[in-house]
């Protein structure tokens, strides 16, 4: 295997980068220890520089305030990020305690509870979640800092497409329960 695979564009270069911005989705997502993130990016900078042809150490060299300027840009925009990360995630936590309160108020108090209703009293217990605590998510903030790009896309993809679609399936609720209704329509279920 020639060098060329691997040159800034080629396909080899697009695989690596593809690996190393999945590798970053799961550290971010599973919350790994800071270590393994940043030794990934520092691999990532030396392949970049001696193999892939990104001559980033000459370019530093020549352009030192404007290599400032984007490390000092990129980090901005990383703290920038972790505000609404932040926002997101807590009004996330929020949404879920408020869910589980809904669905534990609209639990009727039967007089003798079965095995099933204990279980699904406490299972939509909302008292037993914990606000999220600054000092508890230090590491996920620094990579959503240090790696605000992919957070980002991350987030898009997920934060925001799952919650569109469960918008969705909440707007065709009735759609969805007219078809079960229709098909079960002369069939008691109770016998």
């Amino acid at each position: 295997m020639q060098l060329s695979f691997f040159l800034l564009g080629a396909f080899g270069w697009w695989c690596l980068t593809i690996l190393f911005v999945f590798y970053v989705f799961l550290c971010i997502e599973k919350e790994i220890n800071l270590f393994w993130p940043i030794l990934a990016l520092v691999i990532y900078v030396l392949f970049s520089q001696f193999i892939a042809g990104a001559d980033i150490v000459n370019f530093a060299v020549k352009h030192p305030m404007q290599m400032l300027l984007y490390i000092l840009g990129y980090f901005v925009t990383g703290f920038i990020w972790s505000f609404i990360k932040w926002w997101l995630h807590v009004n996330s936590i929020a949404d879920k305690y408020k869910e589980r309160k809904r669905k534990y108020k609209a639990l009727k108090e039967p007089k003798t509870e079965s095995n099933f209703q204990s279980w699904e009293r406490k299972n939509y217990s909302y008292k037993n979640l914990e606000k999220p605590k600054v000092s508890q998510s230090k590491k996920k903030i620094t990579l959503w800092i240090m790696y605000w790009p992919i957070s980002m896309i991350w987030s898009l993809l997920d934060d925001f497409v799952k919650k569109t679609i469960q918008h969705l399936v909440i707007k065709f609720q009735k759609l969805y329960q007219s078809i079960v209704d229709r098909a079960f329509r002369g069939i008691d279920t109770n016998e």
